[in-house]
């Protein structure tokens, strides 16, 4: 007897098997399945969203004033993983449950719901997703490099004041600067097989306005509040051309952090494209 594969082993067009969006969620592992790497990526997308509004708690209960909380790094950088790993999970949980079928019409409330979840099947926001998808792996590389070598020195006594403050602020501070950065490089490694995304200059040219645009919002911040989030955007405490050096070694650090999920992407698929040479890449 012959045995014909299901509906989501066959693209719905050609260019499908290779799309960013299929990447996003299947593993490039073939020990880790697709119903696999949804629970992984249901447990993350909690845990993560847990942790957001228990790190927006501590951090609106120890700074000067509330809405600091909104203009700092850590903040968005943590918030955009919380927004890519729903995504990504959604779209997992649509195409494991309800696979797209050629030759289906879709009509009824509940078919309008499907088509509103699952990933999108045109490469039309192609460019944009590999954005979103690209910070949430390297912008946490960032906020722990900045803080630990930068922030900590400068605002702490001793490092170990950290952690004798209550298990909130350890759990929070664990979190925000270790934790994150460990979701960020689980993602690049075992649970999307997206490759290393480019193009290369657009990609730099998208992480130097996010930069500057993090900065003017961070001088919003300054305004608004009075206070600034980091010492070093003060020009009374490190004088105005060291702010303005610390915006272009921002936008360096960005896009070398870009760069590195780039190599890291490539690292990866030197070992694992062999399994998606031989079929075993977990890719409908």
């Amino acid at each position: 007897m012959t045995s014909h594969p299901g509906p989501h082993l066959h693209p719905s067009h050609p260019g499908e098997l290779h799309s960013i969006f299929l990447r996003a969620f299947h593993s490039p592992w073939s020990g880790i399945g697709r119903r696999l790497a949804l629970a992984i990526r249901g447990f993350i997308s909690l845990y993560m969203t847990v942790t957001f509004i228990m790190v927006m708690a501590w951090q609106a209960r120890t700074e000067a004033a509330l809405s600091m909380v909104l203009f700092k790094f850590e903040t968005i950088s943590f918030f955009w993983q919380v927004v890519y790993s729903w995504i990504t999970f959604t779209w997992a949980f649509m195409h494991i449950m309800s696979p797209c079928q050629s030759g289906t019409q879709d009509d009824g409330f509940m078919d309008s719901l499907k088509i509103a979840f699952r990933y999108p099947l045109t490469d039309r926001w192609r460019q944009l997703f590999s954005i979103i998808y690209t910070g949430a792996v390297s912008l946490p590389n960032v906020v722990t490099l900045v803080y630990w070598t930068i922030v900590v020195p400068h605002d702490v006594v001793d490092v170990g004041d950290l952690f004798n403050n209550g298990d909130l602020q350890s759990f929070c501070v664990l979190n925000l600067y270790c934790i994150s950065l460990v979701v960020a490089l689980i993602e690049l490694f075992f649970l999307s097989s997206i490759k290393p995304p480019g193009p290369f200059f657009v990609h730099i040219l998208w992480f130097s306005a996010i930069a500057v645009t993090y900065y003017v919002w961070a001088f919003l911040g300054h305004i608004m509040t009075g206070n600034y989030v980091y010492f070093f955007l003060d020009p009374e405490k490190i004088g105005e051309e060291n702010v303005a050096f610390g915006l272009i070694a921002f936008v360096a650090l960005l896009n070398i952090f870009y760069g590195v999920a780039y190599g890291m992407s490539d690292a990866r698929d030197a070992i694992t494209g062999p399994l998606e040479i031989l079929g075993t890449l977990q890719l409908p």
